[in-house]
């Protein structure tokens, strides 16, 4: 009959490889999603639109080293 203290060790030993193997499978199925691609080209547009805003408000014109699409996105219906 094993003693307490080896099964705990048992125990915790399983219980790291399982949160391990939990986190391999969450991280991998994130990284398939893209998702983390698909946030940096919304925080781009974010700041683009910000800063369009900006000089806006300050009255100048806004910048042209944008193609016509992402310059006037916001005036597209989704």
């Amino acid at each position: 009959m094993p003693d307490i203290l080896t099964v705990a060790l048992i125990g915790i030993i399983l219980c790291s490889i399982g949160m391990g193997v939990l986190a391999y499978v969450i991280r991998s199925a994130i990284d398939a999603s893209k998702t983390s691609a698909k946030l940096d080209a919304l925080t781009d547009e974010l700041k683009m639109l910000r800063r369009d805003l900006q000089q806006l408000k300050a009255g100048q014109e806004v910048s042209e080293g944008r193609t016509p699409e992402i310059k006037h996105i916001i005036n597209h219906k989704i």
